[in-house]
């Protein structure tokens, strides 16, 4: 029995089924499976996965039926207690398996443990570094109505709570969202490790830029999940928050995908209802800064085609775009020191002095000299 069965549906995967694979080969842990169930690809995907004789490498294909279904079908194929996710496009990092195992082992009543992610582009590039712990100290039930943290490609899960749960049930685009946040509700407790974990690959054809597709996923997620009868009363009453702040993220994609007028409509939903003083809109303006920080696209681009189309409900926020271009700065500015890039370090100082000083403490400065950047 190998110690954590990697699973990883293919459909027409050609162009990076390979890198894929050669990131699960990479793997410091070598007790692994890997299962590909190609979904009914027409490619030259089978192909490219027959020139890896690796014994532990296992190829499975079916009928074209989506990704939730060919997880699925791994699950059902798989020999271990452990599973990993991994997308065609992606890559684990060499470390991955061997980190969550040990974590695991670390906290046995753990079920699930999850990591971060860099976002690279096509060619491997890197492009943003995502830490979600530090945004989402806590991956109980309650975080996972207001946001989705973490992906399938961030995690490892004991298989007895995916049988436990049932599995994929929900096939659209947000049936990762579905699965985590019933294994949440089910009591399945989720332990950060907090080191990244994969990479991410950002191109013309993620299911991420189905943006209409994915906004009404989560808003059927969230309807389904509020229909049940099992819910305690402390989630009842929180339904008009958790809505309201997924008009929010909905936002958010909706610029993020070029889909300005849906991004206006979510800003103003996201808005309505709620009195906000010019305080609660500088706060508002550095909040929107920060989350655009790892959607792969530059911040300042990002930011000035939501400022472009704003609502006319968001008016108040418009004074404010330097302050939410100083809050990406800043919160780039952490992510380079995490990285230890000097050079990014000094540039996001700089950007946030250029836009809203008020937003620079003493931290920074701190930062600066252990790391002896100089600031002229």
């Amino acid at each position: 029995m190998p110690l954590v069965s990697v699973i990883l549906p293919a459909y027409n995967a050609e162009r990076y089924i390979g890198e894929a694979i050669q990131s699960v080969l990479a793997q410091t842990l070598a007790d692994w499976e890997l299962i590909i169930v190609d979904d009914g690809s027409t490619d030259r995907t089978a192909e490219i996965v027959r020139r890896f004789e690796d014994p532990r490498i296992r190829y499975v294909y079916q009928e074209n039926r989506g990704p939730y279904p060919a997880r699925n079908r791994g699950i059902e194929l798989a020999a271990s207690r452990h599973i990993a996710f991994l997308d065609a496009d992606d890559l684990f990092l060499p470390q991955k398996l061997a980190w969550q195992i040990e974590a695991l082992e670390k906290e046995p009543e753990a079920g699930l443990v999850a990591g971060g992610h860099h976002v690279i582009d096509s060619e491997g590039r890197l492009l943003a570094t995502f830490r979600p712990w530090t945004t989402f100290p806590s991956l109980d039930v309650i975080t996972w109505l207001f946001a989705c943290p973490v992906w399938l490609q961030h995690i490892l899960i004991k298989r007895d709570w995916l049988e436990r749960v049932g599995g994929f049930d929900n096939w659209n685009y947000t049936g990762d969202y579905d699965l985590l946040l019933r294994l949440a509700h089910a009591g399945c407790k989720m332990v950060w490790l907090r080191e990244i974990v994969f990479c991410y690959r950002l191109h013309e054809a993620n299911s991420i830029r189905q943006v209409s597709k994915v906004i009404e996923g989560r808003r059927q997620v969230l309807e389904k999940f509020y229909n049940r009868p099992d819910l305690d009363q402390k989630i009842l009453d929180l339904r008009p928050q958790v809505f309201r702040e997924f008009h929010f993220h909905a936002a958010l994609w909706a610029y993020f995908g070029a889909e300005y007028e849906m991004g206006a409509e979510h800003i103003a939903l996201f808005l309505a209802g709620q009195k906000w003083t010019p305080p609660a809109m500088r706060l508002l303006a550095i909040r929107l800064g920060e989350n655009v920080c790892h959607l792969g696209m530059p911040s300042e681009i990002l930011i000035d085609a939501i400022w472009a189309h704003l609502p006319p409900e968001a008016a108040p926020l418009r004074p404010f775009r330097k302050l939410a271009r100083a809050g990406a700065a800043r919160r780039l500015f952490f992510e380079a020191q995490q990285r230890q890039d000097r050079a990014a370090m000094r540039t996001m100082f700089w950007q946030v002095l250029k836009n809203a000083p008020q937003l620079l403490d003493r931290g920074m400065f701190v930062l600066l000299a252990k790391a002896h950047v100089p600031i002229l």
